[in-house]
């Protein structure tokens, strides 16, 4: 079978219990690159045993890291998939299609979301997020966390879907959670955002109510609620964070003055 002409990047560390389903999943495509950053576990073993280009990078963050897989890939269009997820055939069948339109700059893929090892309910609404692109027509910002991809040109929203498993018990949930709150707080104070009573007070309820009712994970039954309150909870925690931050500096600041 001919390869599509698509290089896939896949940033990876320490992640031997999903790698290989998600390498598995992009068999099809020209090139499948994994950038490394030090993983101590069976992660490069797995890899090796592959079809893979492995590129060892220490550790630059979510965008720099992507932006340094970039110059290693060889097509002009790249697919961006995390370790922990995996392309659905209906996916990879759609981008073949799809990157033969010259006009075409991205394609925006839903994510089908996976929490405590059981997909979320079909009418869940899913988050599309822009992970097909042709380098010419795009560019990736530099910021900590929940990195995306700025695109110049027509962008079509695909139905077939990117399958996530990286949420499969609540621990890693709340692993995950602080440390995307610490990494968005340092995004926020960086752009001079200051906390408020305002935002602290309505974080937690706001994100429960987007979470829960906005974004259906009601349709997902007791899996859905306690999704639910772990995203609330995450959008109280930037919010705290950043307080804990800006009183970190504002003291920082008198102790320099007092000397």
């Amino acid at each position: 079978m001919e390869k599509i002409p698509v290089s896939v990047v896949i940033l990876t560390f320490n992640n031997a219990k999903t790698i290989a389903a998600a390498v598995q999943s992009v068999q099809r495509f020209d090139q499948v690159l994994a950038v490394d950053s030090g993983s101590s576990d069976e992660t490069l073993s797995i890899l090796k045993a592959l079809d893979v280009e492995i590129i060892e990078c220490e550790w630059l963050g979510y965008a720099r890291q992507r932006q340094a897989a970039i110059a290693y890939c060889r097509h002009h269009w790249v697919f961006f998939l995390d370790s922990d997820e995996s392309a659905d055939p209906a996916l990879v069948d759609t981008i073949a299609e799809k990157i033969q339109q010259t006009e075409l700059a991205a394609l925006s893929v839903p994510i089908h979301e996976h929490f405590m090892g059981i997909p979320n309910h079909a009418w869940t609404k899913r988050c599309h997020k822009v992970r097909v692109f042709r380098q010419s027509k795009a560019g990736i910002p530099v910021f900590s966390v929940h990195e995306g991809v700025v695109v110049r040109g027509p962008v079509v929203e695909v139905s077939a879907v990117i399958h996530h498993y990286g949420e499969k018990d609540i621990a890693t949930k709340l692993e995950k959670i602080h440390t995307y709150a610490t990494l968005s707080a340092q995004d926020k104070l960086q752009h001079g955002q200051n906390p408020s009573w305002l935002r602290l007070l309505t974080a937690l309820p706001l994100g429960f109510i987007k979470s829960y009712l906005l974004r259906r994970q009601c349709f997902s039954g007791k899996r859905g609620l306690i999704a639910a309150v772990h995203n609330g909870y995450y959008a109280f925690l930037k919010q705290a964070k950043l307080y804990e931050l800006k009183a970190e500096v504002a003291s920082s600041k008198s102790q320099a003055n007092q000397h």
